[in-house]
């Protein structure tokens, strides 16, 4: 009945071990196993599979939650996107309609109970820059003083200029005897307001409104109304107009990336196959201008580590320049002007590979349309957009190290159905489908975690063949024979913690790929020689 008992516990054991899962402690309930079946010790049992992939991996290290996992076809990336916008002083350049003025309908210069006027309004603040402006989210508040009319009156209000309100002849009714009767009028969302230049070169608001009275109305010299008439918001989405001196703030940053902290903390370096950074610059502007690149750098945050990488372009400069087209019209940007910086151009390699991964980039951007930019389309502090994307291929190459590590919970001491044991073999099946070789280190330790040397010991995975990164690939197949003698059985007894470890790397110095497909599965069974 022991011997019964032990092997059943010695089979959870060995199902646990097979067991690959993030870095976390597992406890196990054995009590609850059954004493109730038979056991054939010469025939070899089966515990199960397991099997993890090239995704399964960097999800373990937290790559996916600062960066995007992209699978193609025939290759396997990580992205990183981020975008930067330029802001102006154009800001200040904008007008402000701070506009408020009084109309007096007086009831003996109405026609036929009717009275129309136009009005010229000068702005005087309004810079001489300007041709036009659209407006958004913009009201007009039509405030009645008093109505000294006995009856109700229309009042409707245009503006020739081009303004337009969000409901056809706009206006308001006018109750007989109205004292301080507010109302507001909303402009129409995307509506031009073209200016006008008039008098002494001033730009002017046009403005067209009409007073209509019940022709019951018996109009006497006292019969008035007095309104005032303001923008009481006005907002623009877009200015059109000529600026001189025209600057654009630069673009500097220090950014925590974060893509491979988990990296860092499980020891492991990942390499890539000529990583590329792409620049999609959108210009909304109207005119061509320069993108520059000023310095971009990437540096690792670790204590005792300073290793600042560079980018270099053509020529061995530390900069870099590059032309745009102007917006085609200001409800859109230009085509984007797409960069590509590889190892050719930045030396984007070394940005991405240096003894330890970087977690920082360090930029500065800049932008200039030149001392005459001609004509200048301001979209709503929406200038320069700078869309940048790291696309970092993997591959293994001379230092890459994959690493995974698992800590299981698995007390065997007290066991004394042990010493029945003559001998036990562990048999691991495996299929390696990725290009190198896999070392997969199993640790014994006792309950002061102290290792128990005589159980321990390091195996090899060896790597698949013919290595052609297509999807025809095919996997290695081995086996893995590990044979505990009666004399190590002893030390199996004082178990308390399994260390499982796979360490995936390469020193040929040769680059492997790395396939969307790639995968390590391990097929686990025992063989027990026992004493009867």
């Amino acid at each position: 009945m022991k011997q019964r008992k032990f092997l059943k516990r010695l089979l959870l054991f060995l199902f646990t071990v097979a067991v690959f899962s993030s870095c976390v402690d597992k406890n196990y309930e054995l009590s609850n196993i059954s004493d109730e079946g038979s056991f054939a010790p010469s025939a070899p049992l089966p515990l199960g599979s397991l099997q993890k992939t090239v995704i399964d991996l960097l999800s373990d290290y937290g790559v996916g939650q600062k960066g995007i996992i992209v699978s193609t076809d025939d290759s396997i990336y990580i992205a990183y996107t981020d975008t930067f916008q330029f802001s102006s002083n154009n800001d200040s350049m904008l007008p402000v309609l701070d506009v408020s003025f009084p109309i007096n309908f007086i009831s003996n210069a109405m026609t036929n109970h009717e009275f129309t006027f136009d009005i010229d309004i000068p702005l005087d603040s309004w810079s001489d820059a300007l041709d036009s402006v659209q407006l958004i989210n913009s009201e007009v508040t039509i405030l009645v003083n008093e109505s000294k009319l006995s009856t109700n009156a229309q009042f409707e209000l245009s503006f020739p200029n081009g303004l337009e309100f969000e409901e056809e002849n706009a206006g308001i009714e006018i109750p007989a005897g109205a004292r301080n009767d507010n109302h507001v009028l909303k402009l129409k969302d995307h509506s031009i307001f073209k200016l006008e230049k008039q008098q002494q070169d001033k730009y002017l608001l046009r403005i067209s409104a009409q007073l209509k009275v019940d022709p019951s109305e018996i109009l006497t010299l006292w019969n008035n109304v007095d309104l005032t008439i303001s923008f009481s918001k006005f907002d623009m989405e877009i200015a059109w107009g000529k600026f001189n001196n025209v600057t654009f703030e630069p673009i500097n940053g220090d950014a925590n990336v974060g893509v491979f902290n988990g990296l860092e903390e499980s020891g492991s370096l990942l390499s890539f196959s000529n990583p590329t950074l792409v620049c999609n610059v959108f210009n909304y502007i109207g005119v061509p201008g320069t993108f520059k690149i000023d310095s971009l750098q990437t540096y690792s945050e670790s204590e005792g580590y300073d290793e600042v990488s560079e980018a270099e372009f053509e020529g061995g400069k530390k900069n870099y320049e590059k032309e745009l087209m102007a917006a085609p019209s200001p409800n859109q940007p230009s085509a984007p002007t797409s960069i590509t910086f590889d190892r050719n151009n930045g030396s984007i390699d070394r940005l991405f590979f240096q003894d330890k991964h970087p977690n920082h980039i360090k930029y500065n951007f800049s932008f200039d349309v030149g001392d005459d930019p001609g004509f200048l389309i301001l979209k709503d502090n929406k200038y320069i957009d700078v869309v940048v994307e790291a696309r970092l291929p993997l591959s293994f190459n001379s230092g890459t190290q994959l690493n995974n590590r698992d800590t299981l919970n698995m007390d065997l001491s007290g066991n004394s159905a042990i010493k029945n044991v003559e001998d036990l073999i562990f048999w691991i099946d495996y299929e390696n489908r990725f290009g190198v070789n896999i070392g997969l280190d199993i640790r014994f330790l006792d309950e002061n975690r102290r290792e128990l040397e005589s159980l321990s010991n390091v195996y090899e995975i060896k790597s698949a063949d013919a290595r052609r990164n297509t999807a025809d690939d095919q996997p290695k197949l081995g086996k893995i024979e590990i044979k505990f003698d009666k004399n190590q059985l002893s030390d199996l007894k004082k178990t308390h913690y399994i260390v499982l470890a796979t360490t995936a790397t390469t020193t040929s110095g040769i680059e492997v790929s790395i396939h969307p497909k790639d995968y390590l599965k391990l097929t686990f069974s025992f063989y027990v020689g026992a004493e009867i």
